[in-house]
Parts: C-alpha cells; sequence; structure tokens
C-alpha cells in the first residue's frame, strides 16, 4: 500500500514526483492524505483521483467533458446543469474521500480545540512592495475590465489575485521588475 500524506503535491500529472511514484512505486492501493483535494480547478482533482484509480477516473478529456460546467462557474453556464454536475461530482467523489470537518469532529466529541483567538496586525506594504503591487494592477488591467464585462474567465481573474498576493509576501519574486 502507498500512503501518501500532503497529496497536494501531486496535483500536477506532468510534475516528477507525480509520474515517478505512478510509475516506479506501483502499488494495488494508494491513499493519499490532503487537505484540499479541490483547490484550483477540475483539472487537479482528476490528477488526485486518476492517480489513486486510474481504471476508473479515465483520461483527463473523458473527466473534463463529463463535468465541464461543473468546473466553469461564469456566467454564461446553465445555472442549472452547472448545479446537477456538482451534485453528481460529490456523489462520486463520496464513495473515494472522507472528509472530516472540525464541526463533524466536535460532534462526535473527538475534538477539543481551545475558543479562536484572532489578532489582525496591519503591516503596511514597503515602497518596493507598492511598486511591484501596481505594476502588476497596470499589467493586468485588460484582463480585470474584461472580466467585469463577463469576457474572462474567473481563473484568470485568480492567477492575478495570486500574483498581488504574492506580491504583497514578497517582491523578490518577480524577477521581472526593476525597479
Amino acid at each position: 500500500m502507498q500512503l501518501i500524506d500532503e497529496a497536494q503535491r501531486l496535483k500536477n500529472p506532468s510534475s516528477v514526483l507525480y509520474n515517478v511514484l505512478k510509475e516506479r512505486f506501483v502499488m494495488p492501493r494508494r491513499l493519499l492524505m490532503t487537505g484540499t483535494p479541490i483547490q484550483n480547478n477540475l483539472t487537479e482533482l482528476w490528477a488526485l483521483m486518476q492517480f489513486c484509480m486510474p481504471s476508473v477516473f479515465g483520461t483527463l478529456e473523458q473527466f473534463l467533458s463529463t463535468f465541464k460546467e461543473a468546473g466553469d462557474t461564469s456566467s454564461g453556464c446553465d445555472a442549472a446543469k452547472v448545479k446537477e454536475q456538482i451534485k453528481t461530482l460529490k456523489y462520486i467523489l463520496g464513495a473515494f474521500m472522507l472528509r472530516r470537518t472540525k464541526s463533524k469532529l466536535i460532534e462526535c466529541g473527538n475534538l477539543a480545540l481551545p475558543p479562536l483567538t484572532e489578532i489582525t496586525v496591519i503591516a503596511p506594504l514597503v515602497a518596493l512592495q507598492k511598486k511591484v503591487y501596481m505594476s502588476i494592477l497596470r499589467k493586468e488591467l485588460p484582463k480585470l475590465l474584461a472580466f467585469s464585462s463577463g469576457s474572462s474567465n474567473q481563473q484568470s481573474l485568480q492567477n492575478i489575485v495570486m500574483q498581488l498576493r504574492k506580491a504583497c509576501s514578497h517582491p523578490l519574486p518577480f524577477s521581472w521588475y526593476r525597479a
């Protein structure tokens, strides 16, 4: 049996880790543990499920064609069809996933946590962070305007937001930016 913790590292089926574990360590059973099985898109979900049970989940193209509306929540899709595909996907995944939420564990008496304490500390951006942040906004302005008019997809917006978050964390990974 193959047990993999932090399985979110396997969300890219083209990664070296994914292929080495799948091809060189062939096991009759595979168990993945992750706190984020569905984080970004259906391709990542398929990669995890296909890693565990390739004969059940088939090719990426088959999976995406079956659940394409569930992965696209933009306004151009039929809301009823999207809802139905999400319901079907949850039903199928229910057979393969054990989802233990904090509320369920408290309900069973298996979790005793101290009360949550949150402290908000406002930390202003340093000059370089501000410059990188504004540079990203200027560079991505056409995409942001396209999204607001409904002609761009949600994934594009998520990518822009992720870049902005990275700039807030630390500006140095943006080697393309020269102050």
